[in-house]
């Protein structure tokens, strides 16, 4: 149990350092209240997975042992964090302060598994979530990434 806290833990951990930088550049670039909310989002990131189904059963090792309880707990995760596209109804209908969350939680995920984040937007969240390079979702998905990433600092 502690081992799966720990990672919860480091994960929010990751999310608000980016919702903070993000937020942060936003508020420079003059929009001050995305940012802010921005921030105030990250502060409150992913607190569902320390209760219920989602403390139980929303970690990796229950893919396969216990798959019909992993996929309860990722659905309610995503039907109660409006920073995933299934809250919505799909990625398209996201407001920007979700969809920047979104973003810095694929940023910090792909930290975390030591893969690209370039490479997910531009593969399997494609796929998934069904939007193309020419729609205004990914132009939206972009500038929140640039804003995270090492050209800035």
């Amino acid at each position: 149990m502690r081992a799966k806290i720990e990672s919860v833990l480091e994960h929010i951990s990751h999310v608000q350092e980016k919702t903070r930088k993000m937020g942060l550049k936003l508020i420079d670039l003059g929009d001050p209240d995305l940012g802010i909310n921005l921030i105030r989002k990250g502060l409150a990131h992913d607190r569902s997975k320390l209760h219920g189904i989602e403390l139980e059963f929303l970690h990796p090792e229950y893919v396969k042992s216990k798959p019909e309880e992993f996929k309860l707990a990722w659905r309610q995760h995503v039907l109660t964090n409006d920073h995933h596209p299934e809250y919505h109804g799909g990625i398209k209908f996201m407001p920007p302060v979700c969809l920047a969350e979104m973003v810095a939680d694929w940023a910090a995920r792909s930290n975390e598994k030591d893969e690209c984040l370039n490479d997910f937007i531009n593969g399997p969240a494609l796929e998934k979530f069904k939007f193309s390079k020419e729609c205004e979702v990914y132009k939206g998905i972009m500038k929140y990434r640039d804003l995270i990433t090492e050209k800035w600092n």
